[in-house]
């Protein structure tokens, strides 16, 4: 699921991402942002990530 949304998001900024385009970076970047923010809630949606695992206890 998540790698068909990236896939998704590539293709929708296929014109920022052409070698000769000067921020292609930060598009590459925006995309890989956005396909980990997707993963996160997807998988709080589906209740495969609880938000206490990631608290540190010391």
């Amino acid at each position: 699921m998540m790698g068909v949304f990236f896939q998704y998001l590539i293709l929708l900024f296929e014109n920022q991402l052409s070698y000769a385009y000067f921020f292609k970076s930060a598009y590459l970047l925006l995309c890989v942002l956005f396909t980990i923010i997707f993963y996160f809630g997807l998988s709080y949606f589906i209740k495969a990530f609880n938000y206490q695992d990631i608290k540190l206890k010391y």
